[in-house]
Parts: structure tokens; C-alpha cells; sequence
């Protein structure tokens, strides 16, 4: 998963954590290891990063309608 950074943003700089560093707005980082990933995907939720290169999912309006069920009449019994 490629990231572009949209703010400056802390963050682990190896699998240990035990290495910080700082991911620079406008830069763009490909994460690949699943402790990359995890990071990335903390700095997307946060507003911090976009993802770059994702599909992007698009919702679509149905094009016709479904008929709504006409309200069913009650008929009177006559009187005899």
C-alpha cells in the first residue's frame, strides 16, 4: 500500500518500534510489511495520509424505482 502524507505525522521507523521517525507532509511512502500497513492505515483514519493507487468504491443509485404497494381497500359487507 502507497501513502501520501498530508501533515507532518510521528511514527514507528521499524518492526521493533524501538526507532521513531517523522513522516513528511507531501512525501510519498510505500508501506509493504504488515507493521507499515498498520501505520499507514492509523495516519488515513486519523486524516494525516491518503492512500494512493486504491480503488476507490462508488455507490450507484438504482436507475428504476420499485413501485410502493398500493394501500389494500377494505370493502363493507351490505346490509340485508
Amino acid at each position: 500500500m502507497k501513502i501520501t502524507m498530508l501533515k507532518n505525522m510521528q511514527g514507528s521507523g521499524n518492526a521493533m518500534g524501538n526507532v521513531s521517525m517523522t513522516y513528511e507532509e507531501g512525501q510519498t511512502y510505500d508501506m509493504t510489511e504488515g507493521w507499515q500497513k498498520e501505520i499507514a492505515n492509523a495516519f488515513v483514519d486519523a486524516g494525516g495520509a491518503k492512500e494512493v493507487g486504491a480503488k476507490e468504491t462508488k455507490t450507484v443509485e438504482p436507475t428504476e424505482k420499485q413501485a410502493e404497494e398500493a394501500p389494500v381497500k377494505k370493502t363493507r359487507k351490505k346490509k340485508k
